[in-house]
């Protein structure tokens, strides 16, 4: 069962909520100035994307946790980070894969980003 955490909340000048969902599964708040970016990360990130994920975020909550290494390293969740910084926020949901080797990290990383531009679009929706 999910539970939303209510200690992590961001207030704008509407004194709106960033709501994080926890699950519970090994997830953790980390703060966003302990998350070290991977420098391999192939995926780029525009401002106006970054804006984007925040407009999201602040719509949704904080529902994708980022991927770290164990280590606070960041695999999976550059852009929300960014996003994150931008909104203001303190600390992120984030779920440790420390049991992957570093050839799996390398290519997690990859597959990450590369897997979802694989997809399709349903034109009838």
């Amino acid at each position: 069962m999910a539970v939303y955490h209510d200690d992590m909340v961001w207030r704008d000048s509407e004194n709106m909520k960033i709501r994080t969902l926890l699950f519970p599964f090994g997830q953790d708040l980390v703060d966003v100035d302990q998350l070290i970016p991977c420098v391999n990360n192939a995926r780029t990130h525009s401002p106006e994307q970054v804006t984007k994920l925040a407009s999201a975020i602040k719509e949704f909550g904080f529902i994708n946790p980022v991927i770290t290494d164990g280590e606070h390293g960041i695999l999976a969740g550059h852009g929300r980070i960014a996003a994150a910084k931008q909104l203001g926020l303190k600390q992120v949901p984030c779920v440790s894969a420390a049991y992957l080797t570093e050839a799996q990290k390398k290519a997690y990383i990859l597959a990450d980003n590369r897997l979802s531009l694989d997809a399709g679009w349903d034109d009838e929706l």
